[in-house]
């Protein structure tokens, strides 16, 4: 089972960068200003409850820059992609 339901990535009232749990759907704006429980881990080991919580000052990308292959490309069949799916107002 997963120690998570929903990760975050976040900055802490005093400025920590710690992962967190948020653990019901709530609206992207309003993250900020909520507690949510801090977990302990990382992308590659893996995450687990610590039992702490901690107030969301600033939310942030969920995954560090240098724990993912970041891949840029140019969308050249984005078209054809939008006439396939019949998402007229797209193309």
């Amino acid at each position: 089972m997963a120690s998570f339901e929903r990760l975050i990535r976040f900055e802490t009232a005093d400025g920590k960068t710690v992962y967190g749990n948020l653990e019901k759907e709530v609206p992207t704006r309003e993250i900020e200003g909520s507690e949510v429980e801090i977990l302990e881990g990382d992308v590659r080991s893996g995450f687990k409850k610590s039992g702490g919580k901690a107030k969301v000052r600033k939310l942030l990308s969920p995954l560090k820059r240098e724990e993912t292959n970041i891949v840029l490309c140019v969308g050249l069949n984005y078209r054809k992609h939008a006439i396939e799916c019949d998402v007229s107002e797209l193309y």
